[in-house]
């Protein structure tokens, strides 16, 4: 009854007559450069802002990133073209595409500061600052990088006589500066050139926040008068720490530009010299949840808050230490953009997943470039295709040979803007782009950001939603009631909470078996955000936690994602209550969903059944397998199952999920024909104070 009272035997019928082709993309994930997840998470350089481009751009010295001179509009310009919302109710539940997600960057300027010092040199190799007072003098100011063509900006650094000793001083993406792990080591790299006669030495070294003790340092030598060089060291530090710094130390009267600076674990370096652009605990947790897609670079940080600082993802492709970054307005940091397009098409690989890439349509969160002034945009979408698909004699396929891959990557689908839809002229811009791409790459899967009538060229729309538990549960009654024509794409989802907590994984659980019911109108489903330094949040719920010198855990979400890939299967079976056939389970069935996948084909000898309690109390439940032709008259060798649904309390689960146990299913053996997963998520309960730990589901044999 859902309320604690008498509680009635519930039957769900799951009919294996009837089922339908699942997408073999149906559960993935959504990556975007939110709560540090790139930089400060999968990217694992230590060093923040590593070539200088957020001090460029806080000093306001030569940063500039305009793709052309398009003429633009505010988003509130109501004489635009623009979408007119769909009346059905899954469209009209889809996130208010107006949404500005917006915040000041903070702290650019502080991701690096200069000592200027008077040392004590203690007489070691190489020389160690100790108990530094400030020293008169010395300065350093960004420029351009010029004399070479590597990067755009460089540090200029000025020292004192002899006697003096100066650091540059970075204290990496953390507000508490680096954590170093026992025995781990790392590469250090940093591009120089000596500009005031002779060569000069310098030091790179990691440092206590006090810069008084070295954990490890190695000289280095700017040889060359005017030419750049890229000094590669390799520093062991004597313990782990927590609060280091990353330092660039020299003495003298002497002039040293600098445009990078670079530390990275050596587990991250390959024996041949290459390197690979991923954390590896990171890595490894999401191979844990090895999603069949993967929607990158966003989300919100596509869009940018104006055109000025929107993705472009030609600046995030060549060499890493080439790559200037750009400001995450959307989410107030900066970022890197060492994970640019190939390494997210690179992580694809590594996680056997599909790439679903995301490009600009000409449109921010607050501008949009009129429809005259738009062709560079289009061209940038299309040349973005042609770098990771083109052969190696293209111009965009060359830059890729460069990188390393004359081989094309493998892309199936491309999704034009991002939550655009109520944002002027999206409708015109998609029209233009998705023509373009349908006549150089037929076989595409478009995907658009609302659905855009019969007459618009796309395959499916995306459906982005963050609600509270109860919105998310009966969102079920819109996934049932959708009877457009087009697939729909569940790209961004999640229950929104203070805490990630079993309360929100019911709720997300209940709506993602609802759109697994549902398999032959949906096709991807992915929670986001996907990952979230600890320190350094700026949204919540996340799927994936990660603090430095920890191991990365999944939250309860992760868990129940986790499950639905691993159990996805390739066909859905009709599941309705009892002799309802003709009803959806959400208009039958008020706190209780139930979703089957066959495992095995559509012969259905295994299948996967997902049962979810978003009861206030235990809900006896009899499931019934079946093999109907007519909805009313069963076939021989129906099985009956029956199954208590437990309420639970979730702070028992929080502690679990931290230590990466995924007590969430349990297979058991129903009958030769057929094996039965099930997973049961519980409901926390809005007045128990129980810490029992939920249990998987085993539906007990009670009558065959």
């Amino acid at each position: 009854d859902g309320g604690g009272g008498t509680r009635v035997e519930r039957t769900v019928v799951v009919n294996l007559a009837a089922v339908t082709p699942m997408s073999d993309v149906m559960y993935g994930a959504a990556f975007e450069e939110i709560n540090h997840a790139g930089d400060g998470g999968l990217n694992p350089e230590r060093v923040a802002d590593p070539s200088f481009g957020a001090l460029a751009y806080v000093r306001k010295r030569l940063w500039e990133r305009s793709l052309h001179d398009a003429q633009t509009i505010r988003g509130d310009d109501r004489d635009a073209q623009v979408w007119t919302r769909k009346a059905y109710p899954l469209q009209q539940a889809s996130m208010d595409p107006e949404t500005v997600a917006s915040a000041d960057l903070a702290n650019a300027d502080a991701y690096w500061s200069f000592e200027n010092a008077k040392a004590e040199v203690v007489e070691l190799s190489p020389p160690v600052v100790a108990r530094a007072a400030a020293a008169p003098g010395a300065s350093a100011d960004i420029g351009a990088a010029a004399g070479g063509s590597f990067g755009r900006y460089a540090l200029h650094l000025s020292g004192q006589d002899g006697s003096l000793m100066s650091m540059l001083v970075n204290h990496g993406h953390a507000r508490d500066g680096i954590v170093v792990a026992d025995a781990q080591a790392f590469v250090a790299r940093a591009r120089v050139r000596c500009v005031d006669g002779g060569s000069q030495w310098f030091a790179l070294s990691l440092l206590s926040a006090d810069l008084a003790t070295m954990y490890a340092s190695q000289m280095c030598e700017c040889a060359s008068q005017n030419k750049w060089g890229m000094c590669q060291v390799y520093l062991k530090p004597t313990a782990p720490a927590r609060g280091v710094r990353v330092g660039l130390s020299f003495k003298g009267h002497v002039g040293l530009q600098v445009n990078f600076v670079s530390v990275t674990p050596s587990t991250n370096w390959k024996p041949d010299g290459s390197y690979v652009p991923f954390e590896a605990p990171v890595l490894a947790r999401l191979l844990d949840l090895s999603p069949s897609f993967l929607r990158f670079p966003g989300g919100a940080f596509v869009e940018g808050v104006n055109m000025s600082n929107t993705y472009r993802w030609k600046t995030a492709v060549g060499p890493i230490q080439d790559r200037p970054g750009h400001p995450g307005a959307n989410w107030g940091y900066w970022s890197s953009d060492a994970l640019g397009p190939f390494e997210f098409m690179q992580l694809c690989e590594a996680l056997s997943a599909q790439p679903v890439w995301v490009v600009n349509a000409g449109i921010s969160q607050t501008e949009s470039v009129v429809p005259g002034s738009a062709a560079a945009w289009d061209d940038d979408a299309l040349d973005s295709l042609e770098f990771l698909l083109g052969p190696p004699t293209s111009k965009w396929g060359a830059v890729r040979a460069r990188m390393g891959r004359r081989q094309p990557f493998v892309l199936r689908h491309v999704t034009i803007g991002n939550e655009d839809c109520l944002r002027p002229h999206y409708p015109a811009h998609f029209e233009r782009i998705s023509q373009r791409i349908r006549r150089s790459y037929p076989y595409m899967t478009i995907i658009a950001n609302c659905d855009l009538g019969e007459k618009a060229d796309f395959d499916m729309w995306e459906f982005h939603k963050y609600c509270s538990p109860d919105e998310a549960f009966e969102m079920r009654k819109a996934v049932d009631a959708y009877t457009g024509t087009r697939q729909v794409a569940v790209t961004e989802f999640a229950v929104m909470r203070a805490e990630e907590d079993v309360f929100a994984a019911v709720a997300e659980a209940g709506f993602m078996s609802a759109l697994e019911r549902n398999c032959g109108k949906m096709s991807m489903v992915a929670y986001a955000p996907l990952l979230a330094n600890e320190e350094m949040r700026n949204w919540r719920p996340d799927l994936i936690i990660l603090k430095d010198g920890e191991r990365p855990y999944g939250t309860v979400s992760f868990q129940v994602q986790a499950v639905y890939r691993r159990l996805a299967g390739t066909h859905c079976a009709s599941v309705y209550s009892g002799g309802k056939a003709h009803l959806p389970l959400s208009l039958t069935e008020e706190h209780l969903e139930v979703s089957a996948t066959c495992l095995s084909g559509p012969n259905c000898a295994r299948i996967a059944v997902k049962a979810v309690n978003f009861a206030q109390a235990t809900q006896p439940v009899r499931l019934v397998v079946a093999r109907e032709t007519s909805g009313a008259h069963p076939q021989a060798g129906r099985r009956y199952f029956s199954r208590m649904l437990h309420a639970a309390d979730g702070r028992s689960w929080l502690r679990t999920a931290r230590g990466g146990v995924g007590n969430v299913a349990s297979v058991v053996s129903c009958a030769r024909w057929a094996d039965v997963h099930s997973l049961s998520i519980h409901h926390p309960g809005y007045k128990t104070n129980s810490f029992e730990r939920p249990h998987a589901v085993q539906f007990v044999n009670s009558t065959v």
